[in-house]
């Protein structure tokens, strides 16, 4: 039998919230005279995620990226008197949105810390990743949006966070033409509601925006970012006035 036990608890709400962390809750039980720090570890079934790193003469590798895998936070090496800890799991916020398969696994070090004498696996969870975040319009969408300045319907809604997300949110459009510059509208981490108004950049042609996406994104924008589920919004964007241009600025230099 095995010198070392590990029993990894199921929490009241085990969810992979991306960007977040798991915290997983673990006993571990020792036979009479077992010495020895213990060491957990994670695996999971996400593949090892990559990225292209330049070196030298600009000679491009690709290498792995732990940084957006999932992983346990900080050093989870306990003592022996150490039985009932808590360790985090940090979840990447792009990680895949399916199921993944998470293992513990505990490795009893010899007494100077520097090999395994044994190590030994608590049972598979299977959890799927959830955004902490998720968008939802409370009044009918509009369907008429201005391509200028003018008087325009507004979207209304509200982002639902989960019990402790309070980072800021940018409420946005995505999938639209790539000659459409969209409105956008950041709500605070203590906010919830919001209303988009419907102006986009200028343009003299009407155009169907069928396949228009509202999406919540957390502040600031960036690939890592955390993403809402998506809202189908279908908008028919029609000229409006075209904004004045600024009168370029006299510059005066001083005379010498």
């Amino acid at each position: 039998p095995s010198p070392i036990g590990l029993a990894w608890l199921p929490g009241d709400n085990d969810q992979l919230f991306l960007g977040g962390k798991l915290p997983a809750r673990v006993k571990f039980t020792r036979a009479e005279g077992t010495e020895g720090k213990v060491r957990l570890k994670l695996l999971s079934s996400q593949p090892v995620p990559k990225k292209t790193v330049t070196q030298g003469r600009q000679q491009q590798r690709v290498v792995d990226d732990p940084g957006r895998a999932l992983r346990l936070e900080g050093d989870a090496t306990f003592a022996a008197d150490q039985t009932d800890v808590t360790v985090n799991i940090l979840v990447p916020s792009d990680l895949k949105r399916q199921p993944h398969d998470l293992v513990l696994v505990a490795e009893l070090l010899s007494k100077d810390g520097k090999s395994v004498v044994t190590s030994l696996a608590s049972p598979v969870r299977t959890l799927s990743p959830m955004a902490p975040i998720n968008l939802v319009l409370t009044e009918p969408a509009a369907n008429e949006g201005k391509a200028g300045l003018g008087e325009v319907a507004k979207l209304v809604g509200k982002v639902e966070r989960v019990a402790g997300y309070t980072q800021s949110v940018v409420v946005t459009f995505e999938n639209l033409p790539k000659d459409v510059r969209g409105p956008e509208v950041i709500v605070p981490g203590d906010k919830s509601e919001f209303e988009l108004p419907l102006t986009f950049g200028y343009r003299e042609q009407a155009v169907e925006l069928k396949d228009a996406k509202l999406v919540a994104i957390s502040s600031p924008v960036e690939a890592k970012s955390v993403r809402s589920n998506m809202v189908d919004v279908a908008i028919k964007l029609v000229p409006g006035e075209k904004p004045a241009s600024e009168a370029p600025k006299e510059i005066f230099e001083d005379d010498e």
